[in-house]
């Protein structure tokens, strides 16, 4: 290595031009660097080597790894809308930029996921477990930057072998050019046996060629045209200045094909060939025109051999005159950014789409008439351009691995969504169910055995309307009970979130404003003065509450609707948690319990103060209870929904049920079904059946102050007090309906009785 350094510094060279290997030309990079002359990369193999962390003298007209990494995510995220890649590499140095740029910019994108994973051919077991890990981690774009088929063929296996080659399966992979030869596939591949592993992983794949010839894309091409206007005068003149021997691999002319350069295209990369050698004679040019404050342009064009640089122009003006170069060369505009790389402004990239095609070699078949074997195509698909990003070649579609042209979702497949059960389903739909016939059940008692005392003294009205509440918190079962594994879409989800709370909340405010307008309206009826309790005057709460309640409910579905979102709850293995969701739920939650809370308190008052009414009329006891049952539930249920919201999508969903089937299922059971079973067995005695205004003795009866306390009577009054009491009964006993019902009278009837069939 010495050696050479000191034989080159003696030459002078304006710059030292790379070759294919890499092995070469990290070795090059480091002679450049020692005696400090432009080092230009025209076929650049490891991308790494324009890292200016790797080499300051380095001039290359193929983009960087950063404007890589820029265009290709463009494309991803753009075109295919894919949220993050998972890169196969051999080489750390690669890795490392591009996992940094992909980094830098894939926030630019959307694209916040990747998985960098270095496979150094150890063992099998290794390369299982880091295609395990990428499967595990749901990325379904694979980029696979390996050097040769021999290496990527056990890679093909381990995606066999854990069904990620299969048509159906989802995943793009993006095949490096570093060993895809886009003009010898036919040479390289053509003996491929159809549906082996390799086919498998490269049919349909795609394939970035960043350092894309523009004469690929387009006969209109200036550098093809040229190419075509050779012959073999223009051959000579470069044997004339560089000598070629016909037997060299350098000697691509034949004299016996007169029209070579008419039938036969420039080789592979030729054109960033042409123009990494136009950049070193332009920039030598440029620096000696500099050093002798000349300010002409050097233009392509000049026929001359380049020599030493004159005394006073160093290596480094021409690295620097390099870098300022600005010119149209054979792959377009040309343009390098401070460190020597090319910009993304002048860079042009092609998207190829490899597709099997018949083999040239192999025709054989099988039993039933397919090929064994085939080879494969490139076909370009999209092309991107500074001025125009990208575009899509005229009919020219890119046909993926499940034969379709349409992408497939690019998205992280999630390992755990956390979908509802379907025996949790089933459980939710029997407690709604059952909430609903005992609604429906009760609704039909209370209109069989409206007559029947029990049932009038209760006001059927608000009996009704209390089934209604039951069958409408009901339905909220109903809107929690499906997600994504249902088949429902995210917008179907966001409507049913949107009415979860219309019917929980509506529901529950009907429920609880009816029993306070219930025993409202008792508690009126049993004032002394004479006064008219409709039951439109009762159901003034129920209106005021309902209307405030719909307002809320309104602004909320406008301002800041729930909407169904699904979110990470752990990145690896990706699991998600799919749920109802807004901004403020408790800005609008909260008023809305509020009112529930505030109607609660005024029932339990009026519960409270309805105490020493007949529990076959004020039913004070039972809503107490009712109350009771529902409270206790909030206080339980609260504490568990926080423990597993967000965790278990089953133990959520059915903490939320049985929530929700106290609330409706427990006014049912201790309010009416109580009535009706006394009106279908009036004769049984039940605890609520004898429930007596009377005193505890029977000597004295005191209801809501209707009449004074009545001694018991001697042998001697026996008969003139039998008169009043059988008066003051009749009197009861005509008004029991009324008040009830239409609430005419401001006494209602007392039907307690006793066995000797006295009325009090």
């Amino acid at each position: 290595m010495e050696s050479i350094v000191a034989e080159l510094k003696d030459e002078n060279p304006c710059a030292v031009i790379g070759t294919i290997p890499s092995i070469i030309n990290d070795a090059l990079k480091e002679v450049t660097n020692a005696i400090e002359v432009p080092h230009v990369l025209y076929w650049q193999v490891h991308q790494h080597l324009s890292s200016p962390r790797h080499s300051k003298n380095i001039i290359s007209p193929i983009i960087s790894p950063k404007n890589v990494a820029d265009i290709v995510l463009e494309y991803l995220s753009g075109t295919l809308n894919s949220k993050g890649v998972a890169v196969i590499h051999e080489n750390p140095d690669l890795s490392a930029d591009l996992a940094e740029e992909f980094v830098n910019y894939g926030p630019k994108y959307g694209m916040q996921n990747y998985e960098f994973k270095r496979w150094s051919h150890d063992t099998t077991e290794d390369l299982d477990n880091i295609i395990l890990d990428i499967k595990q981690y749901g990325l379904k774009t694979i980029f696979l930057n390996i050097l040769s088929k021999e290496k990527t063929i056990p890679l093909a296996e381990s995606l066999e072998r854990h069904g990620m080659l299969k048509p159906d399966s989802g995943y793009l992979y993006i095949v490096s050019t570093n060993y895809i030869k886009l003009d010898s596939l036919d040479e390289l591949y053509g003996e491929t046996s159809v549906n082996s592993v390799w086919d498998k992983l490269l049919s349909n794949s795609l394939v970035f060629d960043e350092h894309m010839d523009n004469f690929r894309a387009s006969e209109d091409d200036r550098f093809l045209q040229a190419w075509r206007k050779q012959n073999a005068t223009f051959v000579e003149h470069l044997n004339s200045i560089h000598p070629v021997q016909s037997s060299d691999s350098a000697y691509y002319y034949k004299p016996s094909e007169g029209d070579y350069f008419q039938t036969n295209n420039p080789s592979y990369r030729a054109s960033f060939t042409y123009d990494a050698i136009m950049s070193i004679g332009l920039g030598a040019c440029q620096a000696q025109l500099k050093s002798a404050n000349k300010a002409t342009i050097v233009k392509i064009g000049d026929d001359r051999r380049l020599q030493p640089p004159p005394p006073g122009v160093s290596n480094n003006k021409v690295h620097s005159a390099m870098v300022d170069l600005e010119f149209n060369g054979a792959t377009d505009f040309v343009q390098f950014d401070i460190p020597g790389s090319r910009t993304k402004a002048s860079a042009t990239v092609g998207i190829y789409n490899i597709r099997p095609v018949p083999s040239s070699t192999i025709t054989t078949t099988s039993a039933d008439g397919e090929p064994t074997h085939h080879s494969y195509e490139a076909f370009l698909t999209n092309v991107y351009k500074s001025k125009t990003g990208w575009s899509n070649k005229p009919n020219a579609n890119f046909v993926y691995k499940d034969g379709t042209i349409d992408y497939p979702p690019l998205e992280r497949e999630v390992q755990e969504q956390n979908y509802l059960s379907s025996w949790v389903r089933a459980l939710g739909f029997s407690f709604m169910g059952l909430t609903w016939l005992m609604s429906i059940l009760c609704s039909i008692g209370i209109c069989i055995y409206r007559k029947s005392n029990a049932v009038r003294g209760g006001q059927p009205f608000f009996l009704q309307l209390i089934c209604s509440s039951s069958i409408i918190m009901g339905v909220s079962i109903l809107t929690l009970s499906f997600d994504e594994g249902s088949g429902w879409s995210t917008t179907s989800l966001s409507v049913a979130c949107s009415l979860t709370p219309w019917f929980f909340i509506i529901g529950q405010i009907l429920l609880v404003s009816c029993m306070w307008s219930k025993l409202w309206r008792i508690n009126k009826v049993m004032q002394f003065r004479r006064q008219k309790v409709t039951v439109l005057t009762a159901m003034t709460p129920i209106f005021v509450i309902l209307i405030i309640a719909l307002v809320i409910l309104i602004s909320w579905s406008v301002i800041d609707p729930w909407v169904w979102e699904r979110i990470k709850t752990q990145d690896y293995p990706l699991e998600t948690y799919g749920g109802c969701t807004c901004d403020n739920f408790w800005a609008w939650f909260g008023p809305l319990i509020s009112l529930v809370v505030i109607s609660s308190v005024m029932v339990l008052y009026y519960a409270y103060k309805s105490l020493d009414i007949s529990e076959e009329l004020g039913d004070s006891r039972a809503i107490f209870f009712t109350m009771f049952t529902q409270i206790e539930a909030w206080a339980i249920g609260i504490p568990i929904l926080i423990a597993v919201s967000g965790s278990s999508a089953d133990g959520t969903y059915l903490a939320r049920v049985v929530l929700i089937f106290v609330f409706a299922f427990s006014p049912l059971v201790i309010l009416i079904c109580p009535k009706i079973y006394q009106s279908v067995y009036p004769n049984q005695k039940t605890k609520r059946g004898n429930v007596s205004t009377s005193g505890r003795s029977g000597l004295v009866v005191h209801t809501s102050g209707l009449s004074a306390p009545v001694p018991k009577v001697s042998g001697t009054n026996v008969a003139s007090s039998s008169t009043n009491h059988v008066s003051s009964t009749k009197r009861s006993s005509d008004l029991a309906g009324s008040a009830a019902e239409s609430s005419e009278h401001p006494v209602p009837a007392i039907a307690n009785g006793d066995e000797h069939g006295d009325k009090v």
